[in-house]
């Protein structure tokens, strides 16, 4: 999305990709794995690059409901727009809910903290909601919210970039 107010525009345009691997060492316990790439105008940020792993725990393992929490340690590269090239290494601590209300509507919900451990004070933060309902056995629509922080953007840069989304989920 692009906005223009007094001769100042403003992009919200922004793509994140991430992959992440996790692998049971038992039950409840699993190491992971995960790679992320994000470009987020509104915090004048160009490129990002997150890699790194660590261990997790689901902590409820039910028919409708599943809990974990992950804790870490990532790498990341990152551009702004200004030129400004920061390299830090973070601690992630993490959690993940999905939770079956009803045969019919599902939410998941995603929350990782960075605290930057080389640049002291500094952190950010991912933190989505999404809800599924299924329309029939082949068709469900969701709705979520995803909220990406970072206290500390270059000049220009806002905060939080945070967006809506909705979408049509086909099951084949």
């Amino acid at each position: 999305a692009n906005t223009e107010q007094n001769n100042i525009t403003t992009s919200a345009n922004s793509l994140t990709v991430g992959v992440r691997q996790d692998r049971l060492f038992d039950p409840t316990d699993f190491v992971f794995v995960l790679g992320q790439v994000d470009h987020i105008a509104t915090q004048s940020l160009n490129l990002r690059q997150t890699y790194g792993g660590g261990l997790g725990r689901d902590l409820v393992e039910r028919p409708d409901t599943h809990l974990s929490f992950i804790g870490g340690l990532t790498f990341v590269n990152e551009q702004f727009f200004d030129g400004t090239r920061r390299m830090n290494a973070e601690v992630l601590l993490g959690e993940k809910l999905g939770w079956q209300l009803t045969g019919y509507l599902h939410v998941d919900h995603l929350f990782n903290f960075y605290p930057n451990v080389t640049d002291i004070g500094h952190y950010r933060l991912d933190t989505s909601t999404t809800i599924a309902a299924k329309v029939r056995n082949w068709i469900s629509l969701t709705a979520g919210v995803t909220d990406r922080y970072l206290n500390s953007p270059p000049p220009g840069g806002m905060k939080n970039d945070i967006s809506l989304t909705t979408g049509v989920g086909f099951n084949f």
